[in-house]
């Protein structure tokens, strides 16, 4: 028998919680109020127990029925509504959310229905975010809620544009010509670990919803914030341990990479890159893994380019995307969480620059 003690409320308290069935019985979700019962044996007298607890089938919430002790080894099924105290602790009620198997029943207390243990919540690991009982350990020691896990995977809507974090030292090669990556990666992957991974990663990532990413899992684009080729190939950077995600392959997801308009040195330099990159589209798309499909159609135009952004609307969904002022955008890569794919992708691109 679980060693604590509960006071119920008053007959009258408790009548005012209740109604009568179709059968003129008193009582609360499916538990019946019988006073004459519980005063007769005694579970009125301080030292009464919870000892355990069973479903109620409610419309639209979760609901028990808990199973309470007295001292004489007697035993019947109350509400929690009914109970006043839990060790001196005001109730909370029967209405409070579980969380990972706990009932909150007081400021201080947990019940765990299946068993009616009493945890009391000084002896809980704590969300180090908000302070509520922590259920996730992530590889850093850090404790996390469910909540707070969910919103490190809430996407902002397509549109979104944060203002960009330049992450990492460029080659040396590069100082006076800087080049920048932003990928993009359409993902159909478990909802919980993905929260684990963006903990690590928050400050080089954000996730943006996008309805055409396919999949039965939680499906979300990763973008991340401008990167040197230097950072995104060190061990611990979010592409070497992206990995940690599991996906399927979704032909119909992709990989897109930004490429800065400052990684090309003049208008001759980006000319020969893109005459270069579209008279390699064969061996793009096998590197890439992608075929050219309407999000990745082969549409070179076969005049000199510009380095900058010129004044036209052009196509975007296009081997090579040139409509973004500060960027042009490779299309051509299948989705993938595996990091030697990811880093080859990239690869690719910084040999042809």
């Amino acid at each position: 028998m679980i060693g604590y003690t509960i006071k119920l409320k008053s007959k009258t308290a408790i009548s005012m919680l209740c109604w009568e069935d179709e059968n003129g019985v008193l009582g609360q979700d499916g538990v019946v109020f019988n006073y004459e019962l519980l005063k007769s044996n005694l579970f009125y007298r301080q030292g009464v127990k919870l000892v355990g607890a069973k479903d109620i089938d409610v419309e639209d919430y979760k609901q028990y029925a808990y199973l309470i002790e007295n001292q004489l080894g007697q035993k019947t099924y109350i509400n929690l509504n009914w109970i006043k105290e839990f060790e001196g602790a005001p109730s909370l009620g029967n209405y409070t959310e579980i969380e990972e198997g706990k009932l909150k029943v007081t400021d201080l207390h947990y019940v765990v229905p299946s068993t009616g243990e009493l945890i009391e919540l000084s002896t809980l690991p704590t969300c180090s975010s908000c302070g509520d009982i922590a259920t996730n350990t992530l590889d850093n020691g850090k404790l996390l809620c469910n909540k707070c896990l969910e919103h490190l995977v809430e996407p902002h809507n397509y549109s979104y544009k944060p203002t960009p974090k330049f992450i990492g030292k460029q080659l040396k090669a590069d100082t006076d010509t800087p080049v920048w990556y932003g990928i993009e990666v359409e993902v159909s992957t478990d909802k919980k670990k993905l929260g684990k991974f963006m903990s690590k990663y928050i400050d080089n990532l954000y996730l943006k919803s996008d309805s055409s990413i396919m999949g039965r899992g939680y499906n979300v684009e990763l973008v991340s914030h401008p990167h040197s080729f230097k950072e995104l190939m060190k061990k611990d950077s979010w592409v070497s341990n992206i990995d940690e995600l599991p996906t399927r392959d979704e032909k119909e997801n992709g990989v897109h990479i930004h490429i800065s308009r400052t990684a090309f040195v003049s208008d001759t330099h980006y000319s020969l890159f893109y005459f270069l990159l579209h008279n390699m589209h064969t061996i793009s798309t096998k590197v890439g893994g992608r075929e050219l499909t309407d999000y990745c159609r082969l549409r070179p135009l076969g005049r000199v380019h510009s380095k900058t952004k010129e004044k036209t609307n052009g196509e975007r969904r296009v081997y090579l995307n040139e409509t973004n002022e500060d960027t042009v955008e490779a299309r051509f890569f299948k989705s993938t969480t595996n990091s030697t794919n990811l880093k080859a992708y990239i690869q690719y691109i910084e040999s042809l620059i």
